[in-house]
């Protein structure tokens, strides 16, 4: 090999060198710009992560209701279910079981009308139609159980003399009320009623008076003659 052979060996060696050198180059900048920032970026990307959380996506929240379907069944999902009424009887009076699907319902609400306790609860639905049990024990005449507007069940109790008594219970399973009949009391200002006869009494064959002959009622030792 010539000296002139040697001297092109020489700058291909040398070109090819260069060339490798900028391959190098050109990776590590593309390397470089394929990374999201630096080292401090990064670190305080995931602080940032960490303290604000990324919201959950659109399609795992609960939507709002777009027809009147849809706000119905959101409506009855918060609303608890009757869908029973037993009625049992005890030594002392009954008991009024009202029997839930799923859910606990609300302590009610009680008031009185004449010889009836009524018991109001709210955020109820009664599945089915309205149920009454006439004399379902002695001192109780009827007991009622209705559906009412704004989402609210009455139970309605009513006494034979006297207004009933009703302890109320609640689990996950339902409500229960314990009855009593009511006791008639006297009332403080009922007073016995008398009752007066006036007259006269019957003297009999010896009268003290008479007004046959002076046409007077005059006492007989005031006539001068006897009668």
């Amino acid at each position: 090999m010539g000296e002139q052979d040697v001297q092109k060996a020489g700058r291909i060696d040398q070109g090819l060198g260069s060339l490798r050198s900028l391959l190098w180059l050109a990776g590590v900048v593309v390397a470089l710009m394929g990374q999201p920032g630096s080292a401090e970026e990064e670190r305080a990307s995931v602080s940032s992560a960490s303290v604000y959380p990324a919201p959950p996506p659109l399609s795992d929240l609960n939507p709002p209701a777009t027809t009147v379907d849809d706000w119905i069944a959101q409506i009855e999902a918060v609303l608890v279910q009757i869908t029973g009424v037993r009625i049992e009887e005890t030594e002392a009076g009954l008991q009024v079981v009202l029997e839930t699907m799923d859910g606990e319902l609300a302590t009610p609400t009680t008031s009185t009308s004449g010889n009836a306790l009524i018991l109001e609860i709210p955020n109820a639905v009664l599945v089915g139609e309205a149920f009454e049990q006439f004399e379902p024990a002695d001192g109780i005449a009827l007991v009622q159980v209705t559906q009412l507007p704004n989402d609210q069940v009455q139970v309605a109790i009513t006494g034979v003399e006297a207004t009933p008594m009703a302890e109320v219970s609640t689990d996950a399973t339902g409500l229960t009320l314990s009855v009593l009949p009511g006791v008639v009391q006297a009332g403080e200002s009922e007073e016995a009623i008398q009752i007066v006869v006036t007259g006269e009494e019957d003297e009999g064959y010896n009268p003290s008076s008479a007004s046959t002959v002076t046409g007077t009622d005059t006492p007989l030792r005031d006539l001068p003659f006897s009668v």
